[in-house]
């Protein structure tokens, strides 16, 4: 499910790693941050329409891991590869086969 919708692409700073752009046009920006209860989230941010609306897919959010810093890796033009480190020392990774729709 796409979570919120956020107005500009300064809000979705801090971002450390590259963006992507599927096949498709959609950009998406890998991006983590610390939540209220000061546990890390992985997001990734999604435009469809050239960076005016951004929407906001959360990255497995009831992961026991703090998920920092992810990056996107592109396999084929529609399966891509979310990797990032923990605050508990593993590396995670996750898959989406459709150009990060989910």
């Amino acid at each position: 499910m796409v979570g919120p919708r956020v107005a500009t692409a300064e809000a979705l700073e801090p971002i450390k790693n590259k963006s992507m752009q599927p096949k498709n046009g959609t950009i998406l920006v890998p991006l983590s941050r610390a939540k209220p209860s000061g546990r890390w989230q992985a997001y990734v941010a999604k435009s469809t329409d050239l960076s005016k609306n951004w929407y906001i897919i959360p990255i497995d959010p009831g992961s026991a891991f703090d998920v920092i810093q992810p990056s996107i890796l592109v396999h084929s033009s529609n399966r891509l590869h979310l990797l990032g480190r923990s605050k508990q020392g593993a590396g995670v990774q996750v898959w989406s086969a459709d150009s990060g729709n989910t």
